[in-house]
């Protein structure tokens, strides 16, 4: 198998990775729709999940740069010749826990003391 991998469906080239991540995303957002609705009432404003979102948005973002980077061996990083080889490596790792630590901030600066994670 090469990388990355293509799917040829009717002639018309697919690439696997993008379908995958959009398809998961749909999913994600469908998800959260239904379990909101379930739920009836938001415990919180009407903006909050919103803002906890972005919060968890950048966390992630800057979670998963910091841990790539760390991952890197000095070699590496001294071979680094431009910002997008800088910008290039991320971590699904690195993402989760800054993502976790950017919402938990966020908790602390919004004074939120409920769980927000349920949905």
């Amino acid at each position: 198998m090469t990388f990355p991998v293509i799917f040829h469906i009717f002639g018309i080239p697919v690439p696997a990775h993008e379908v995958c991540e959009l398809s998961g995303y749909v999913v994600g957002v469908q998800t959260y729709v239904l379990l909101n609705r379930r739920r009836n009432a938001h415990s919180l404003h009407d903006d909050t999940p919103f803002w906890m979102i972005v919060w968890c948005a950048v966390g992630a973002l800057i979670g998963s740069k910091i841990l790539g980077w760390i991952e890197m061996s000095p070699d590496e990083f001294a071979k680094i010749s431009d910002l997008g080889q800088l910008l290039g490596g991320k971590t699904i790792v690195g993402g989760l826990i800054g993502g976790w630590i950017a919402v938990e901030i966020a908790k602390k600066f919004l004074h939120i003391t409920d769980r927000t994670g349920d949905v």
